[in-house]
């Protein structure tokens, strides 16, 4: 596919009407696409279940039918496990709509991510064995339209363009079917005898008005294609008779039944076909041949070099290249509003160079279609990450946008700044944030500085499928993108250190680790900019490192992922640890016990240290910013989090407001002062940063210990403070990784289908599936179950991780006893919560 303004119109409009499709069909993702033509249409309820069945004029850019026997539908069947878009009917040439409406459905195909694409027609034969009826396998094709369906410079390899492989397949399932070359013409009029002559002196054996024009797009998109004929009569001058379309249409009922069980043998097994003796393959043309089409299209030679070798075990009947094979081609890796996550390696379920350049020219369409503008692109310190930023600045700069690069590996919420700052009409972050040292990731933000949110997501998603089965070489790069200066960097240091007072006490004594990541140079510049002496470093874990060698998981949240830094603080007698995690985003604090009460015990304490829960710091940063003056403006925090944040903004007039997990929902919240989540994300500058920064949420923690040491107290008071006004507000979590992402489903649909009714003797007084619109909340996958005495248990899976998770709150009012008393109480309802649910994640 080109960059040609017609090109990119035509993958736009597919673009659109393939989220439609998933939208009134609920099918994510289609395998197979089949186009019947002229006398197939009957052979359509022979292919399968009927999942959805639509009119095409219930998708945005496609026209009526036009031609008698032409249904103008469009069916999602499942056909034996594989999912199949069944056009019934097609808009012909000499219809006059243009030769991008001709074409439409096979880009929209595509869209909706079918790799292979079965194209069916009634036709003309030439070869007078062929009686009525007869099926005939279309091996080559001569295009005698004088159209093109390709705009630009798109110079397409035709060779083998109907799939020697597919035919092969059908003539193991009829083993009687024939071969022939297909003439299209433009029609409406049928052909003179003289042009007959014509093609059978050129080769061609079939004539008709379809299919070329199709089969041609459907290779630039990188589809395998079936062609398949169906002889309705004779070509004109050989039967003595002449021709009319009626006749056309009666051959097709009559071979109704014999086509229809053909293409469902074929349908039920084009995916299940044995590879070089033995192997079984999945997807359209398996995963052993997907991963050697990818050897041949992969920039990498580490990644190349890798994959052969998975290859050639491969061929060898091993288990676990088998498997390794499966896992990374058998699937693509899903853009959603995190945008992507995965392991690094080849295969289109991986993170690497194919998938993140596919990526940026599915996002660069998208952009386009919006008007273009800049982008600006920053990355970690991961493996590749700066490999991934280069990449997609090339694709970027190839697509007419203007790419700006971040200089160095800088943490995210610099990039989250640059969007704004710099008035981009979108960023990307190449970073996997807090998972593990073999993973990366691709974040995109849009022009307000957000991470993306439904439907963009889906849009860029389709925008991408688009693109991901067209050949690597096809997707044009530039080198003219710009790498900008510290500007940026300078500016974002400068806005973070005005957050803090000009008379703020700055005494407090801090240890830092950035725990491998980015956040080091950063965080120093700007404690340095807002006058604070300097924090003491973690060395062993302070410069950036993509395999985070002292840590098994680079996930601050982790037990023992900070236990370095408490050694360091213990050392040095400090008064509190910062940790941001690997991109900074997020950030974790410790505080040295105060005597035998101690702050908030419900998590335990480590020695004489503890680290605070997220939705502790999420209360403290709150209380703080009241304290600091907030007046006005609105406090939000996820739906998972601590309802303590409620009742501390109520207390003050404030109005306080729930989303769903993850900051691209809390930055939308309107008049934004502050927001949280229990997951270590604070945002407390969302005017400069729409998203959770480490460093920012850092600079005022220290802040207010610092304030609080000069009045001999501190954090643990306040929150002892917080507890005893507004209740002890317990919170805690129970998660589970799991290999198997169907078992997550599962467990969703067992509470959905059984729900509790009480759990650790608590009664549940209502269970809310966010799946429907709650609380004014768009759906997602959740349950909230809502017990006696204000408890509550949200279960939901990860939109990052493959586990899935119960956020446990219980509330305790102290009623005139003592703290730790309540704490107490607070702690064994809590420990009775946990050992209930456990079961249900089993």
């Amino acid at each position: 596919m080109t960059n040609h303004p017609s090109t990119l119109a035509a993958q736009s409009r597919a673009a659109e009407s393939a989220a439609a499709l998933t939208s009134l069909t609920g099918v994510e993702r289609h395998d197979i696409a089949v186009v019947l033509g002229s006398g197939w249409v009957p052979a359509a309820d022979l292919l399968g279940t009927t999942v959805a069945d639509l009119a095409v004029t219930d998708l945005p850019h496609f026209a009526p039918p036009a031609v008698e026997g032409h249904a103008g539908r469009v069916r999602s069947i499942d056909a034996g496990g594989r999912r199949v878009l069944v056009f019934l009917g097609r808009t012909h040439l000499y219809e006059e709509r243009g030769v991008d409406a001709v074409t439409h459905a096979v880009r929209t195909a595509a869209a909706t991510g079918c790799t292979t694409m079965v194209l069916t027609n009634g036709c003309g034969g030439l070869n007078p064995a062929w009686s009525p009826g007869t099926p005939v396998l279309i091996s080559d094709h001569i295009n005698l339209t004088g159209a093109s369906p390709l705009h630009g410079a798109h110079f397409v390899d035709l060779t083998d363009l109907y799939s020697a492989r597919l035919r092969e397949l059908c003539r193991q399932i009829e083993p009687s079917l024939p071969e022939g070359v297909y003439a299209q013409f433009h029609g409406p009029m049928y052909e003179t005898p003289a042009e007959i002559a014509m093609v059978r002196n050129i080769g061609g054996t079939l004539v008709g008005m379809s299919t070329a024009l199709e089969a041609i797009v459907a290779r630039s998109l990188g589809m395998e294609i079936l062609g398949l004929s169906l002889v309705t009569n004779l070509a004109a001058g050989m039967s003595g008779k002449a021709l009319n379309h009626a006749e056309v249409l009666e051959a097709g009922q009559a071979a109704a039944a014999r086509m229809g069980d053909l293409l469902a043998r074929v349908l039920r097994e084009v995916e299940a076909v044995v590879v070089d003796g033995g192997i079984r393959a999945h997807g359209a043309a398996g995963d052993l041949a997907r991963a050697q089409a990818w050897v041949h299209e992969d920039p990498d030679d580490r990644t190349r070099t890798e994959l052969r070798g998975t290859i050639d075990a491969a061929r060898a009947h091993d288990p676990a290249a088998l498997a390794d094979l499966a896992d990374a081609f058998g699937s693509r890796l899903e853009f959603g509003t995190a945008g992507l996550r995965g392991r690094l390696g080849p295969g289109s379920n991986r993170m690497n160079r194919v998938v993140v350049i596919q990526t940026a020219a599915g996002l660069a369409a998208y952009l386009r279609e919006r008007g273009g503008g800049a982008v600006v692109i920053g990355f970690d310190a991961r493996h590749n990450s700066d490999v991934f930023a280069r990449d997609s600045a090339m694709v970027f700069a190839g697509a007419g946008l203007t790419p700006l690069v971040l200089p160095r590996p800088l943490p995210t919420p610099v990039l989250a700044h640059a969007v704004r700052h710099l008035g981009c009409a979108a960023g990307v972050m190449v970073t996997a944030s807090h998972n593990p040292a073999q993973d990366n990731g691709y974040k995109v933000y849009l022009g307000e500085g957000s991470q993306i949110v439904p439907p963009a997501d889906a849009e860029i998603s389709a925008f991408i499928a688009s693109v991901a089965g067209q050949p690597l070489s096809s997707i044009l790069l530039s080198d003219d993108w710009t790498t900008l200066g510290d500007d940026v960097l300078d500016d974002y240091v400068a806005q973070v250190a005005t957050l803090v007072g000009r008379h703020s006490p700055r005494q407090a004594r801090v240890v830092y680790t950035p725990l491998h990541g980015v956040g080091g140079e950063t965080f120093e510049r700007t404690l340095d900019a807002a006058g604070f002496p300097p924090a003491i470093r973690v060395d062993a874990q302070f410069e950036p490192d993509p395999d985070f060698p002292t840590l098994a998981f680079p996930n601050p949240e982790e037990p023992g992922a900070i236990d370095l830094a408490i050694a360091e603080a213990k050392r040095a007698s400090a008064d509190l640890v910062i940790a941001n995690d690997p991109d900074a985003d997020r950030c974790a604090v410790a505080v040295a016990l105060q005597g035998p009460q101690g702050a908030n015990g419900l998590q335990g304490s480590t020695g004489e240290w503890r680290m605070l829960t997220g939705d502790e710091v999420g209360s403290l940063l709150g209380w703080w910013m009241i304290k600091r003056g907030a007046t006005s403006g609105v406090f939000a925090r996820s739906l998972v989090s601590s309802s303590m944040l409620d009742a501390i903004a109520g207390a003050h007039g404030l109005a306080c407001t729930q989303t769903l997990t993850g900051f691209k929902w809390i930055a939308r919240v309107p008049a934004l002062e502050y927001g949280y989540e229990e997951a270590l994300g604070y945002c407390v500058d969302p005017l400069h940063v729409r998203d959770k920064d480490g460093i920012s949420a850092a600079l005022l923690i220290i802040e207010m210990a610092s304030a609080l040491k000069e009045d001999g107290r501190s954090l643990a008071d306040v929150l002892d403070d917080l507890d005893r006004e507004h209740g002890i507000h317990a919170t805690s979590q129970v998660s589970v990784r799991v290999s198997d992402l169907g078992r997550i489903t599962d467990i969703m649909d067992r509470l959905r289908a059984n729900p509790p009714s009480s759990v650790a003797g608590i009664a549940v007084l209502g269970m809310d599936d966010l799946e429907a619109p709650t609380d004014g909340l768009p759906p997602t996958d959740g349950l909230r179950f809502r017990l006696e005495g204000g408890a509550r248990i949200i279960v939901r899976p990860s939109g990052t991780e493959p586990k899935i998770k119960c956020y446990l709150e219980v509330i305790e009012y102290p009623n005139g006893t003592e703290l730790e008393g309540a704490r107490a109480s607070a702690s064994r309802r809590m420990e009775a919560l946990r050992l209930a649910v456990a079961p249900w994640l089993e």
